[in-house]
This record gives C-alpha cells, sequence and structure tokens, in this order.
C-alpha cells in the first residue's frame, strides 16, 4: 500500500482539537482524495470508438470530483514553488485559450470536449502536485509511490483487456500497451540501478513486464524513449549529482550489470517463446523507408495539419481549434502496398500522431509553443545539479515521454495527461522558498544519510516495494 503521512484522531473519528489536528486530519484527507485521483487513471483505457464507454465517463467523474473535493480541503502552503506555479498558471492560460479557437473554428461541442480532456486533467494534477509539494516536501514520496502504482495497475488494465479480446498477435498489440507503461518503465531501471536490491522485487516485476509488453506491441516509439532514459542515465555519470557520491557510483556499476544480465536473458527467452512476434519485428524494421506504412501515415498527417496552416495566416496564427478535423497529405501514401484498400483520405478529429506538430496545428504560434516549452522547461530543471533525487527521476521519465509524445501524443489518453501533470510538478519540486520569499536549499542536498544503525528494513517486508529514501533529495541506502 501508498503511506499517507497520518496522525491518531480523536474521538468518534474526528480530527483532535486545535489548528493542529486540523491541519492533520487536512493531510490525511488530501492524502487519501490523492490516491482516489491516482486510482481513476490507474483503471482508464483507451476508447477506440467514437464516444467513451459508460466506464470511461464514470473514471473521468470519480477523478474530476477527487480534484474538487481536493482543491477545497487544501491548507495554504507553507512554502513557495515559484517554477511549478508559473508553469502551472502558464498551462491554464493555455487551456483557456482553446474554447474561444474552437468556438471560431466551429468545432463540434462533443469532439472539443473529448479531446480536451487529458490536457484538462493535466491541468488539474499539475494544480494537485503544487499543492502536495508546496505542504510539505515529503509529500513528493506520496506523489512518486502514487504515480508509480498507478502506472503499474493502468498497464495491467490494458495488458488484460488487449489479451481478453480475443485478436491474434497481430492486432492486439494495438491494445495493450498503456501510455503509463513508460513512466513505469523508467522508474523501475533508475531505481534499480541507483538503489540495487532495495528498490523491492516490485520494480524488477515492473521493469521485466514492460520490456515483454512492448516487445509485445511491436512498438519502435518506445525504443525512442528509452534511448532518452539511457542518455540521461549517462548524463548522470558524466555529471554526478550532490547526491550520487563516490559509493553509489560504485554501486551503480554493479547494478548495472546485475539490470543488463537479467534483460539479456529476458531478451533471449522472449526471442524463443514467442517467434511470431520476432517474425513481426523483422517485417516491420524490413519496410523501413518508402515502404514502411506507420512512418508514412503519420508524416502525411502532420504534412495535412502544415498544409492546412500555411493556406490560411489565421491558422498559422491562431491555430484550428483542438478537436478540429484534419486529414492525410494523400502524396505521402502513394504507392505504398500495405495500405492499399485503407480509407486513409478521409477525415478525423482524433490528435494528431506527431504531438508538436498537432500542437501548433491546434492552438497555433500563439499558444501552441506551451506544452513543448513546458516539457524542456521540466527536463532543464529536473536534471540540474542540485535537483534532489525524485526530481531527477521525474525528470528522466518526462524526457522519456517527450521522445514518445514527438512520435506519438501521450495527450491523446486521459490517463497520460493526469500522469503527465503529476510528473512534471515532481520534476519542478527541487527549488523552494518560504511562504515570506526566502529561499529554502535552493541546491543544497541534504546529507544526512543512513548510518549503519539505521538499515531500512529488508524489501520484501514491504510487501515487495522498498521504501523510498528517508529524505526525497537523496536515494535510499546511501
Amino acid at each position: 500500500m501508498i503511506a499517507v503521512n497520518s496522525e491518531p484522531l480523536g474521538r468518534h473519528g474526528k480530527p483532535p482539537a486545535g489548528p493542529g489536528g486540523a491541519a492533520s486530519f487536512s493531510r490525511q484527507m488530501n492524502g487519501k482524495l490523492f490516491l482516489l485521483y491516482c486510482t481513476a487513471a490507474a483503471a482508464d483505457f483507451h476508447s477506440y470508438k467514437q464516444g467513451g464507454t459508460p466506464w470511461q465517463v464514470a473514471v473521468s467523474l470519480i477523478s474530476t470530483v477527487a480534484f474538487v473535493a481536493f482543491v477545497f480541503n487544501a491548507r495554504r502552503p507553507g512554502a513557495q514553488l515559484r517554477s511549478l506555479q508559473r508553469v502551472t498558471w502558464l498551462w491554464w492560460i493555455y487551456i483557456a485559450t482553446t474554447p474561444f479557437i474552437a468556438y471560431w473554428r466551429d468545432v463540434p461541442a462533443g469532439h472539443y470536449l473529448r479531446i480536451l480532456l487529458p490536457t484538462l486533467l493535466m491541468g488539474e494534477s499539475l494544480i494537485m502536485g503544487l499543492l502536495l509539494l508546496s505542504e510539505s516536501e515529503e509529500n513528493a514520496r506520496l506523489i512518486f509511490r502514487g504515480l508509480f502504482y498507478a502506472s503499474a495497475v493502468s498497464s495491467i488494465v490494458y495488458l488484460v483487456r488487449g489479451l481478453t479480446m480475443g485478436l491474434g498477435l497481430q492486432n492486439v498489440r494495438y491494445y495493450i500497451l498503456s501510455p503509463l507503461l513508460i513512466i513505469l518503465f523508467s522508474f523501475a531501471l533508475c531505481r534499480l540501478l541507483f538503489e540495487g536490491a532495495r528498490a523491492g522485487i516490485v520494480n524488477v516485476v515492473a521493469l521485466t513486464g514492460g520490456v515483454i509488453v512492448i516487445f509485445l506491441s511491436v512498438t519502435r516509439t518506445y525504443f525512442a524513449g528509452i534511448g532518452v532514459i539511457l542518455l540521461l542515465l549517462a548524463y548522470v555519470l558524466l555529471r554526478p549529482p550532490a547526491w550520487l557520491n563516490q559509493r553509489v557510483r560504485n554501486r551503480l556499476k554493479k547494478n548495472l550489470l546485475g539490470v543488463t544480465s537479467v534483460l539479456a536473458l529476458l531478451a533471449a527467452v522472449v526471442f524463443v517463446a514467442f517467434p511470431g512476434v520476432v517474425t513481426h519485428w523483422s517485417q516491420r524494421n524490413a519496410s523501413l523507408g518508402a515502404q514502411d506504412p506507420t512512418a508514412l501515415t503519420r508524416i502525411a498527417e502532420a504534412a495535412g495539419e502544415l498544409q492546412v496552416m500555411k493556406k490560411d495566416k489565421s491558422h498559422l496564427l491562431f491555430g484550428s481549434g483542438i478537436g478540429a478535423e484534419h486529414k492525410n497529405d494523400m502524396r505521402y501514401l502513394i504507392g505504398v502496398s500495405a495500405l492499399a484498400g485503407e480509407d486513409y483520405a478521409a477525415y478525423t478529429f482524433s490528435p494528431g500522431h506527431i504531438g508538436w506538430v498537432y500542437q501548433f496545428f491546434t492552438s497555433g504560434l500563439l499558444m501552441g509553443w506551451v506544452l513543448p516549452f513546458i516539457f524542456l522547461f521540466a527536463i532543464w530543471k529536473g536534471n540540474a545539479h542540485g535537483a534532489p533525487y525524485i526530481a531527477r527521476l521525474a525528470a528522466i521519465a518526462v524526457a522519456a515521454a517527450l521522445a514518445i509524445t514527438t512520435l506519438g501524443n501521450m495527450l491523446g489518453d486521459r490517463g497520460a495527461g493526469l500522469g503527465l501533470g503529476l510528473l512534471i510538478a515532481l520534476s519542478l519540486h527541487g527549488e523552494r522558498t518560504s511562504a515570506h520569499g526566502r529561499r529554502r536549499a535552493p541546491h543544497g542536498i541534504h546529507t544526512q544519510f543512513l548510518s549503519v544503525n539505521q538499515r531500512p528494513v529488508p524489501a520484501l517486508q514491504q510487501g515487495g516495494q522498498a521504501p523510498l529514501p528517508a529524505s526525497p533529495r537523496t536515494p535510499e541506502g546511501i
């Protein structure tokens, strides 16, 4: 279970008398509402129909109710996170401009609201992360755990739903890949490398399960995200942060050897157990170039969006509106045999796959830059030398999400919007100021590490998941 800060309640379950008791009860409620919010994201799944199912509507309502209750219950923060505050304001200003553009472009209200929902959930997550992290830096661990377990449950929900649809391996791959899987994979890999066995068996299962699902999905986009994760891990070694001392670097080398060995063994087992999937991988890679239907379809889609922007300067400046219909530029699909018989010339209102082009298509030069700017800003701040441990892990996952969103828009899914908001909030929580404007540990890192007599309880005694560090600014077990 995810630990929530708690203190004993008074009689009949009421908070103890006095302002301290009221504050404690408010923190408990915030933790429970946050977990309910994460549960809604974990239980959601992508809809391939024109409208959502009753289950998806219910899940969206639960997340919205949890967010509203959280905001009303939240108390005045004791610290200010100026970078996170500015990013949150910027994102909500962007959201506020979207209905005017959609109305101007005559976008159907149903299309607009459906495509807007992940964007709205990302804004709600930014607010929730801001309030939690302003209340206490220790809440970074709560958000980290909530996001990790929500990603794990979401991955299981997608996998079970896909495998129970009665489809073959050639078609089931479209349904088994959760948009939060890259967050799960990134967190698990980083914790295993930095913390080793102390990270717990849950992270080992998450890493191996993620690799298997990515392999079965035959999705090349995720390898771009994994490549970004490895590059940023190499950057951590080349320019070590303050919490990564020589002892941890030595342990990291051993952990890297162990993780590589496990993944190599897993790859061998998967190749032997699923020869049909290996053949599918070979066929997809062999089609790279002029006959690659997936890549060419996405290029044609982006070219069609750019064509609309070039024809009308108002579309270039202000965009076509969220939920606006767009179509492929069929010049890029001429002669592609794999697309024969498919109606790829039809209009669609679904989000474009190449995320950044779609952002400028919907919001123009005026506001289309907001999302890529927020991503890059969170990566820069989270990978700064003085960034805390959890902020660094979150920033690495944000960079992986950036790579995936570039090739396969993550904001097409509600759960992804919710997860990205929390992830960006974690990336920006390092620099704190007091409520009176004084900076608190702007770049300092807590150096009070665990002593020999303060060894953490073994992972298996904690339900398989080792506790996160005593301070969210340092990795456990140093």
